[in-house]
C-alpha cells in the first residue's frame, strides 16, 4: 500500500455511549483502521486525541485526509437532518445525547473547514 498518494476519510460515529472512529481509504472504498471506546461524557477531551493517535498509528498525515464525516443515533441529530427539531417531544433514552451530538458534529465541521477543498 502506497500511503503517499492516498485519500482518506475520517468517520466519527456515536451510538448510545459508544464512540467509534474509522479511517477509510476513499480510493479503495475500505476501512483501514478503527478505534472504539465508551464515551464517559468526555468526548471533547478525547476525540482529537483519538483522531491524532489513529492517524499516527497508520502513518497518515492530516494533509492526506479529504473529509471528516459524522453520524450518531441521537434523535436530535435525526430530526435536524429533516430540518425540524421539537426538543420536548424527543426521547433519547439509550441514545447519543444532545451534547455528544453537538460535540461530534462541531468537530467534524471544524476539521472539514481546516482541511478545506483539496
Amino acid at each position: 500500500m502506497n500511503i503517499l498518494f492516498m485519500n482518506f476519510e475520517i468517520k466519527i460515529e456515536i451510538k448510545g455511549n459508544r464512540a467509534k472512529l474509522l479511517l477509510c481509504d476513499i480510493d479503495e472504498k475500505k476501512n483501514i483502521a478503527e478505534v472504539n471506546w465508551e464515551d464517559k461524557r468526555d468526548l471533547s477531551d478525547k476525540l482529537f486525541v483519538k483522531i491524532n493517535s489513529l492517524l499516527k498509528k497508520k502513518k497518515v498525515f492530516l494533509k492526506d485526509v479529504r473529509k471528516v464525516s459524522f453520524d450518531c443515533d441521537s434523535p436530535y441529530f435525526v430530526q435536524s437532518k429533516k430540518g425540524e427539531i421539537k426538543m420536548e417531544d424527543l426521547d433519547s433514552t439509550g441514545k447519543c445525547g444532545f451534547t455528544a451530538w453537538q460535540t461530534g458534529e462541531i468537530i467534524s465541521k471544524v476539521m472539514n473547514f481546516a482541511i478545506g477543498d483539496r
